[in-house]
C-alpha cells in the first residue's frame, strides 16, 4: 500500500505536527516573497499597494 488510510492519518496527526506544517508554510512563503522582492528589484514588503504591513493580514 502506497498510501495510508484516511483513519491512520487522523489517527497520528498531532498539534506539534501541524503546528511544523504551519511553521514551515510561512518561512516558505516568506522565502518566495524575498525572492520575488529580489528578482522584481522591489523594495522590502513594499510598493504603493502594500505601505510596508507584510504581515498585518496576519494579526
Amino acid at each position: 500500500m502506497l498510501f495510508s488510510s484516511r483513519g491512520q492519518i487522523l489517527s497520528t496527526t498531532t498539534a506539534f505536527s501541524l503546528a511544523a506544517v504551519a511553521a514551515f508554510g510561512i518561512s516558505l512563503t516568506g522565502v518566495i516573497q524575498t525572492v520575488y522582492e529580489r528578482i522584481w528589484r522591489l523594495h522590502a514588503g513594499g510598493g504603493t499597494r502594500c505601505g510596508g504591513e507584510r504581515w498585518q493580514w496576519a494579526a
